[in-house]
């Protein structure tokens, strides 16, 4: 499917063939040929291989059991294997895994042995330390799998690894010293720009002015003149002495201000700069047209006018420094500015050098470069022109460094990339063209055979490809739609797609998809796509273009397949702590919080989180917020935690809650020691007050939608929320409420007070005038603000439906805000039937609110609306409860009971209208409870103890007072004492999260009241903080900066030991940290298990180990029966001695 490269070595490095009559183990150091085993024998060797993975709890365990039996043998080839243990295990297993992929397939087989051994160039690899490291492995093999490693797994196994070690030698004895040139010659010039731009940067900065005026007096460009390839490329300016700009395109001849025009400056330059200097004093040509300037006259003034103001100025000019801009410019002077495809090429030209040793994934970046000239150039390339700049950019860059081995190295570079590019040049625009055709004449029927096919194939060529697919089928269908489209928009979008399939990988490491499983997905799609299609160029662009894709996701998942991404797929909190022990102390947030390829990345602990591996995603907050110390600094990840996710609180919140009380511990650090009964606490809550802008964190909020009263009473929290009350909410809250205590106080003065002595005329203008404030300082701010709040919840659709049926705003689901609504709707009511208003006109000595006409009409309903109006007043009232924890405390403990009592209220309503109808019904004497109303009245009266006839008068009526005592027995005694429990159940509830529930009132305020505090305010009170000050641990030992401290009793809280861990040794942020030896109680025993398995497969590995031997002795030990039943007995009690002993 894919195009596989030829030959990723040159033909002069070739040798000549060895006999083929050799041992078939022999390690083959002379040449590099293909290795072709039999179908049995390698499925011998996959076999043993995934039964050797398995038999281990990770990857990285079977990784290190392989280290392990080698430096057993050979302690000296420890220094060989540099970085982290379980990184290297993990890579090693990897890399085995990718060759057991590809034993069927000899020409990927090599390929994926050259990379391997183009990856080892730096390692000192000889025969006997092959034959070493090939014994070890089959002997470990020979011991953990016992009779299952057959005589043909291990002829399989020797094969294997001596054409391995011998393809290790021979490409690092023809190619190291090539490679090596290309590696530092590249970083070189990739260099020279980083060390001289600082200087440039300030010389660019002082003469910044000057340049500004010579731009507006140069309205035209100038013209610059046209350099022969050949002398552009065999010479090198001198930048010794110049400074450069930083701006490419000014370098090229667009911006006249920045270009060489002075004999002076002529005069200090070298090689190809000082002819172009030279010769710029004549008529110019244009770069990119080659035209010849016909104003030479204004050009020459031009010149002249810039040759006098650079005599003031300074020895420096602007060159290029870097290979992109020396590139620019010589394409510029060779008159190949114009040509878009060698900035395709140039944009992944990096990717190519670094990944020439990479033959795989320097096909897929020449596939992708192939793509894009074609999108931008069609089939005018001529790929030489590429390499004449990349040489004089590189002989400019490196002058006094280059030389023939220089030469060599790059001219092979290229010619392997060229090699690449021509096989796909001016395909890419065809097959784009047929791949439309062909799915778009693809029938709806066609297409879903043709997806039921793709999987029906895909599961018969992998069965544990199941594993992974275990969604619906719609689902399948949509991911081998969403597949089909993406061969089309690759040819299509080449740019935006390579971000798209990295991205999609990335998704895929999350998903723990191994590797070998994309190429017969692709293999499926395209067997079942030719039961459709006859046109071969369409399946050929469908087929290729799936490749790169498979290309792609491979190399991503391989890539960002991390040790810690590992353990968060088998979500297992030991191993993801073994995994971050091996990073360096410098770089290890990074490893839990990024892991990136190329321009995508993804977060380990998003994914931790996302995915629903908890315990892995608690062992990453446990590891990021623990406090560590050398001599020279601390680290601790709570602020490259909070810059890498801004709203980890809110995810937390929303998608774990249960790791909620680990994060927050883990911002909190107390002492150990104690000072006159009070012990030091420091709460490190800059995260949780402010954002990476300064403004207020929205931690807060999430706590406050959360709603957990015991979070939001973790000292974390409510130290935070009494800072924030205390600091700037609660004046601000108060100020907020002025005008509705006014309010109140003027309605009741109208309403109460005033209306008792309404016979003085001076009272009456009072009463008016209150009435008057009453409408306009509660009633007209009421409508503005619901008014406001109603028409952005209906436009942001923040609705919820009641009868399913009628959308209403979701703000009004809080009692606060509906109280609210109701009082605007009562003084609307009551301005309507305002007896001032009516009784302006019938009254002489208005103002008046009583008079004949309106006191028969309106004035009962007003008063009533006037009742409601100043009963909810008072009750919105309530909401100031917050000034007071327990109060307010008190107040929401009312409302939660509350419910009890509308329950309450319900059932005595079914009991009253029951008993009631049935009384009414009967026929009976007593006149009080002949009607419907009247009985239902006396029934209230006789539970609410209220009722005054005496009992003596049913006795005539003995039907009747059978049913009132039955009333009273379900009502009194039944439904009150029932009403008395359930307050009690519901009092003990709610009594241990009273508190809690009223920090969480006050914390919702608070995030209320700073929505629209004055910025001016917050920076103030966020300075009154001291976040920016370091804080002390213990005296004399300052710390980290971003925290508040305070002091707390020291019976509060316990502390046996310190949080902070030290350890003593190098500084070097590179390495890593010494082991901890600490344990959680939490993971002891899961570690004790894992202890215990390790030591039961080991001395299961000895028994069968000297059962073999047994076997292979001579036939006098096999007659001594006793001899052979103490051995067996032995080996079975050492694995009960080793279960006694661990569990002592």
């Amino acid at each position: 499917m894919e195009d596989d490269v030829s030959s990723s070595v040159p033909s002069d490095a070739a040798v000549p063939e060895e006999d083929a009559d050799v041992d078939a183990w022999e390690i083959n150091v002379s040449t590099l040929e293909d290795l072709t085993l039999s179908a049995d024998v390698a499925k011998e060797v996959t076999d043993i291989w995934k039964a050797y993975v398995d038999t281990f709890q990770s990857e990285q365990s079977a990784g290190e059991a392989i280290f392990n039996a080698i430096f057993e043998v050979a302690p000296s080839l420890q220094s060989l294997f540099v970085g982290p243990r379980g990184v290297q295990a993990l890579k090693f297993v990897n890399g085995v895994s990718s060759v057991i992929a590809n034993l069927l397939n000899p020409s990927a087989l090599k390929i994926e042995v050259e990379t391997m051994a183009f990856a080892h160039l730096n390692y000192d690899i000889t025969v006997p330390r092959v034959t070493l490291f090939r014994d070890s492995i089959l002997d470990l093999f020979e011991t953990e799998m016992g009779d299952a490693f057959s005589a043909w797994a291990r002829d399989g196994w020797g094969q294997l690894l001596s054409y391995i070690g011998g393809a290790l030698i021979w490409v690092r004895a023809n190619f190291s010293d090539r490679l090596r040139v290309l590696q530092e010659s590249w970083q070189a010039a990739n260099e020279v720009g980083k060390r001289q731009m600082t200087e440039a940067e300030k010389q660019r900065m002082l003469h910044q002015s000057k340049k500004d005026q010579k731009r507006k007096d140069d309205e035209k460009p100038e013209k610059s003149v046209e350099i022969d390839p050949e002398v552009a490329s065999t010479d090198s300016p001198d930048s010794s002495g110049s400074s450069f700009s930083g701006q490419t395109m000014q370098t090229v001849g667009l911006h006249p201000s920045n270009k060489v025009m002075t004999s002076n400056r002529c005069s200090r330059m070298m090689g190809t700069l000082s002819r172009l200097c030279k010769r710029d004093t004549g008529p110019k040509y244009d770069i990119e047209t080659g035209r010849k300037d016909k104003d030479a006259k204004k050009v020459q003034e031009h010149q002249t006018t810039h040759a006098a103001k650079a005599k003031n100025q300074t020895h420096h000019i602007d060159v290029p420094k870097t290979f992109d801009e020396m590139f620019q410019w010589n394409s510029a002077v060779m008159g190949l500015s114009g040509r878009k495809w060698m900035q395709e090429v140039l944009n992944c030209f990096s990717a190519m050098v670094e990944h020439i040793s990479d033959t795989k994934r320097l096909q897929q970046e020449c596939n992708v470069v192939s793509i894009r000239i074609a999108k931008t150039s069609g089939d005018n390339v001529n790929l030489s022109e590429f390499k004449s700049c990349m040489l004089a950019a590189l002989r400019s860059l490196l002058p006094t460094t280059w030389d023939t081995n220089h030469e060599l190295a790059w001219n092979w570079l290229w010619d392997n990339i060229e090699t690449v590019l021509k096989k796909t040049m001016g395909k890419p625009l065809l097959w784009e063209q047929s791949l439309s055709t062909m799915l778009a004449n693809l029938s709806d029927e066609e297409k879903h055979s043709y997806r039921v096919g793709l999987y029906d194939r895909y599961f018969a060529a992998v069965p544990a490809g199941q594993d992974y697919f275990k969604q619906s089928n719609t689902r399948l269908h949509f991911i081998a739609d969403r597949a089909t489209v993406m061969s089309l928009e690759l040819l299509g979008e080449p740019w935006h797609m390579v971000d798209e399939i990295s991205a999609l990988g990335l998704r895929h490491v999350g998903y723990g998809i191994p590797t070998e499983m994309f190429s017969p997905f692709i293999e499926a799609a395209v067997d079942s796509m030719k039961r459709f299609v006859a046109d071969q160029t369409a399946l050929q662009a469908f087929s290729w273009s799936l490749g790169i894709i498979a290309q792609m996701l491979v190399h991503t998942v391989t890539e960002g397949s991390t040790i810690v991404m590992k353990a968060i797929n088998n979500n297992s909190h030991s191993q993801l702590q073994s995994a971050v022990n091996s990073a360096p102390r410098g770089d290890r947030f990074n490893w839990v919080l990024i892991v990136k390829v190329g321009t995508q990345d993804i977060s380990p602990l998003r994914w931790a989180i996302e995915s629903g591996s908890l315990s892995a995603a608690k062992a990453i907050i446990e590891d990021l917020l623990t406090i560590r110390a050398d001599r020279e600094r601390y680290y601790y990840g709570v602020d490259a935690l909070f810059l890498r996710h801004p709203d980890i609180v809110p995810i937390i919140c929303s998608e774990a809650p249960l790791i909620l009380g680990t994060f927050l511990e883990g911002l909190v650090w107390r002492s150990r020691l104690t000072k006159d009964g009070l012990r030091r606490v420091n709460y490190y809550v800059k995260n949780l007050v402010i954002d990476a802008h300064g403004h207020f964190s929205g931690a807060l909020q999430a706590l406050v939608r959360l709603g957990d009263p015991k979070i939001i009473s973790h000292p974390t929290i409510d130290l935070v929320s009494n800072r924030l009350w205390h600091g700037v909410v609660s004046r601000q809250f108060m100020l907020s409420k002025l005008w509705f205590i006014l309010s109140l106080v003027i309605l009741m003065v109208s309403q109460t007070l005033l209306p008792e002595y309404r016979e003085s005329f001076e009272v009456r203008v009072a009463t008016l005038v209150c009435r008057i404030l009453t409408y306009l300082l509660t009633l007209m701010v009421l409508l503005a603000q619901h008014s406001r709040d109603i028409v952005v919840a209906y436009m942001h659709r923040d609705t919820v439906r009641i009868f399913r049926r009628i959308p209403v705003p979701r703000y009004l689901t809080e009692f606060y805000h509906l109280a609210s609504l109701m009082l605007m709707i009562c003084l609307i009511l009551m301005l309507s039937y305002e007896p001032f208003i009516y009784c302006h006109y019938s009254e002489a000595d208005w103002p008046s609110e009583y008079c004949p006409e309106y006191d028969h009409n309106g004035g009962f309903v007003y008063s009533v609306f006037a009742m409601f109006a100043v009963g909810l007043h008072w009750g919105l009232m309530a909401d100031l409860a917050v000034f007071s924890t327990g109060l307010s405390a008190f107040v929401l403990v009312c409302v939660h009971v509350g419910s009890e009592i509308g329950r309450f209220m319900f059932a005595l309503m079914f009991l009253l209208t029951t008993f009631a109808s049935a009384i009414t019904v009967l026929d009976h004497r007593y006149e009080d409870m002949k009607q419907f109303s009247d009985t239902m009245i006396c029934l209230s009266g006789i539970t609410l103890r209220l009722f005054e006839d005496d009992f003596r008068d049913l006795h005539s009526d003995p039907l009747l007072l059978t049913a009132v005592f039955g009333f009273i027995t379900a009502s009194a005694i039944l439904l009150l004492n029932l009403l008395i429990a359930q307050l009690n159940c519901s009092y003990v509830y709610i009594y241990q999260n009273m508190l809690g529930y009223a920090k969480l009132k006050r914390a919702s305020v608070n995030v209320q009241t700073l929505a629209y505090t004055k910025p001016h305010r917050w920076h103030y009170f966020v300075q009154t903080l001291g976040l920016k000050t370091p804080l002390e641990f213990n005296e004399g030992d300052v710390g980290m900066a971003g925290g508040i401290q305070v002091l707390e009793p020291q019976n509060l809280t316990v502390v046996a030991t310190d949080r902070i861990l030290r350890f003593g040794g190098s500084c070097s942020q590179d390495l890593e940290w010494p082991a901890d030896n600490s344990r959680s109680a939490e993971n002891e025993e899961e570690e004790k298990l894992a202890a215990l398995e390790h030591l039961l497969h080991s001395t299961l590995s000895k028994f069968r180990r000297s059962k073999k031997h047994g076997e292979s002795r001579s036939g006098a030990d096999s007659d001594d029966p006793e001899r052979t039943n103490s051995g067996a007995w032995s080996a079975v009690s050492g694995v009960s001695g080793a279960s006694r002993a661990f569990s002592d």
